[in-house]
């Protein structure tokens, strides 16, 4: 049965409580993913710099290199990200409340419309949709970390393989220089034959 105005109020009702009890399961199914997401977010990028750090931490021929220092920047930047996201959706959803709030208040003076009430509170909420950029973006540092480090640590194994054959090499050619031939043995002298 469609909605209208023909609709009785009871069938309305309890169309009205179906939509607002999935309204409710769909918005905490959504919340708990955006938490599970700002989470992941963090501990990758942390996961990145502590790994970074590590890597750092093996020798100084490793600290040399510059690349390394721009992947712990890159997964550094992904935590920033990461914080200023929390801090702006705190801020945002403080503001949303306040704002609600106060349009409530005005409607239960008669002041103000429902409609009217329930369509500043989506204005509201559709003025806070860039903060999901700093997601997206921590993401992307993570991605980003990822690539550099992956690209440059192959550059880096690459080198030490030429670098161990090149060592290898000079190794063999010195030996061979410095290689005095054996002697061969003298064969003893051949004894006559025996009556």
């Amino acid at each position: 049965m469609k909605y209208n105005t023909e609709t009785p109020r009871h069938i309305l009702e309890e169309y009205i409580l179906r939509i607002n009890s999935r309204w409710r399961q769909l918005n905490e199914l959504l919340l708990g993913v955006i938490a599970d997401g700002i989470k992941y977010l963090f501990y990758v990028n942390a996961g990145g710099c502590v790994a970074v750090l590590t890597f750092l931490g093996t020798s100084d021929s490793i600290r040399q290199h510059t690349w390394p220092w721009w992947v712990l920047g890159i997964f550094f930047l992904g935590l920033v990200l990461v914080g200023f996201l929390n801090l702006f959706r705190y801020i945002t959803i403080e503001s949303l409340q306040t704002n609600w709030q106060q349009n409530v208040d005005e409607f239960y003076k008669g002041e103000l419309d429902f409609d009217v009430m329930t369509a500043k509170d989506n204005e509201e909420v559709e003025k806070s949709y860039w903060i999901v950029w700093f997601a997206y973006l921590a993401f992307a540092c993570f991605i980003g970390g990822g690539v550099v480090g992956l690209c440059n640590f192959n550059k880096l194994i690459k080198g030490q393989e030429m670098n161990q054959q090149s060592a290898l090499s000079q190794q063999k050619d010195q030996e061979e220089k410095r290689h005095i031939p054996k002697q061969e043995p003298i064969p003893p002298a051949p004894q006559p034959a025996k009556k």
